[in-house]
């Protein structure tokens, strides 16, 4: 049986491994795309049910699991305090999704082509989302105020039902020539959203209550597996939509495009996450939670609504995969320079 410093030891490898898994997932959807059979279930305890999207279902589970670790949150700041950074870290996560819809006007008012307007329509599905759950991972790996990362998570993703449909029909609605999205209403989506993403999360919370949880805690070596391979497994599938087509249509160009899209809206969140924290003086700990769960966004979810409401979603989820790879990368060089800084103060201390 392995002891609880080689279950430590193992999930920080996963930690550090979790790119290049990434990577290699996104190169099995192009070459080896998920089955049509394997995106879509049927539930055997609703008989009368309809098929439901396999990355829903893993995302729920995902949710759950965040849930049962967000139980009891610790906040090492005051009561007041707390509340001020909250309600600062929910106003850094509505601050990209404004000017995603103010870009997205500003595009359809000079007439950009379909291409363009998908690849903006999927930076605002990504800018609308909550906060990462990984983000947690990458506090507590960071050392940072998981009170904090776990509230923002949380409050985030209980406004999705409205912020998420809220934001597509500001910027798709009232736009007749928004490419492949110009049909699609998003108002339904906020029923789905308190399903798959709100109950979850709260059944896992009340769970954790029950059992005692305590916020933060690491998830033992299998658990860490088991996380990760359903992370993984919801980027395939979702990637599975996508990636292909650059083998079949060659879309070098609208994948480059996105790319840029990508760099551009990571690097406005973790800024927006950067001013917070300096602008109110915050310690470094807090600072790095406000970093993760500001600067990332759950984009498994965004990738599963994709999927969900556009029948050719290509390349709108280009920039939502690249997203996914550009975050991470960013968060990793975040904690790199963390523990540099730790490593220079411990010297000449």
């Amino acid at each position: 049986m392995a002891s609880p410093s080689q279950h430590a030891s193992g999930s920080r490898w996963l930690d550090h491994a979790f790119v290049p898994l990434l990577l290699g997932v996104y190169t099995l959807a192009t070459f080896a795309p998920a089955p049509a059979w394997l995106a879509r279930v049927t539930l055997p305890w609703l008989p009368a049910s309809p098929e439901v999207g396999t990355s829903k279902l893993i995302l729920a589970c995902l949710l759950f699991v965040a849930g049962l670790r967000m139980a009891r949150p610790t906040w090492p700041e005051s009561p007041w305090a707390a509340m001020g950074l909250l309600a600062l870290g929910v106003v850094g996560r509505i601050i990209p999704v404004a000017a995603m819809i103010a870009i997205t006007h500003a595009l359809a008012a000079v007439g950009t082509a379909t291409i363009g307007m998908d690849i903006a329509t999927g930076l605002l599905l990504v800018a609308a989302m909550p906060s990462a759950n990984t983000s947690t991972a990458w506090t507590r790996r960071a050392a940072g105020s998981l009170g904090l990362c776990v509230g923002i998570v949380l409050l985030t993703t209980v406004a999705s039902p409205l912020v998420i449909p809220a934001a597509m029909e500001l910027a798709v609605g009232p736009a007749a020539t928004m490419g492949t999205v110009g049909d699609h209403v998003f108002a339904g989506v906020g029923f789905e959203l308190l399903a798959w993403v709100v109950i979850p999360m709260a059944v896992g919370m009340a769970v954790g209550w029950i059992v005692g949880a305590r916020e933060g805690v690491p998830l033992g070596l299998p658990g860490a597996v088991g996380a990760l391979a359903a992370i993984l497994a919801v980027n395939y599938l979702n990637a599975s939509r996508a990636l292909p087509q650059l083998l079949a249509n060659g879309h070098m160009l609208p994948l480059l495009g996105s790319a840029a899209a990508a760099i551009m809206l990571v690097a406005m969140t973790y800024a927006v996450a950067s001013v917070i924290a300096r602008a109110t003086g915050a310690a470094p700990t807090v600072g790095v939670a406000m970093s993760f769960s500001v600067g990332m966004s759950n984009t498994g979810l965004a990738g599963t609504l994709a999927n969900e409401a556009f029948p050719e979603p290509a390349v709108i989820m280009y920039p939502i995969v690249l997203c996914t790879l550009v975050q991470h990368i960013m968060a990793a060089f975040i904690d790199l320079r963390r523990q540099r800084q730790a490593s220079l103060l411990e010297a000449t201390s």
